[in-house]
């Protein structure tokens, strides 16, 4: 199973599509917030993909908008559940500590959290962390990027790529 992972698009539909292009046989797609516009254009244009939403701290009007969550817990298989955050309610930009025990209390194996425009992938306390950085506007010195996450049986495979 392939799931594409983006976030932070902030109005550009151009590279939520950039990304949608890049990976066009994925399985699940997710966006992690601070793009409920280009969301909302992703699913008239891809009726037929698989898209989660989830609300970042920009989208606003959101509030009683059942298709953007503040999270979401993904089940992919027997082995692997996805907790799916935008991270600004989780103190991402100090530490990963509450986005770690949001993932445990939720029974998630992998967490992906968007929120700092920076890449993050790593493997902490039996729980895999990605953060794709922004597809639209970086702030860690790298092109904008997604990500992608290959699930083929137990084994967890992520890869963070430069648009």
């Amino acid at each position: 199973m392939r799931i594409t992972v983006m976030s932070d698009s902030h109005g550009l539909f151009g590279a939520t599509q950039k990304v949608m292009e890049a990976q066009p046989d994925s399985d699940i797609y997710i966006h992690l917030g601070d793009g409920k516009a280009e969301c909302r254009l992703l699913r008239q244009e891809y009726p037929d993909k698989n898209l989660v939403f989830v609300r970042g701290n920009c989208d606003f009007d959101c509030d009683f908008d059942s298709d953007f969550p503040d999270f979401t817990v993904i089940p992919v298989n027997d082995k692997h559940r996805i907790f799916a955050c935008h991270g600004h309610k989780y103190t991402v930009k100090y530490t990963h500590s509450d986005l770690l025990a949001a993932a445990r209390a939720n029974h998630c194996n992998i967490v992906v959290y968007g929120h700092t425009h920076e890449r993050y992938n790593s493997y902490e306390q039996d729980i895999h962390i990605l953060n794709p950085g922004s597809c639209a506007f970086p702030r860690d010195g790298q092109p904008p990027s997604y990500a992608i996450i290959d699930i083929v049986g137990d084994g967890v495979l992520k890869n963070i790529i430069s648009l």
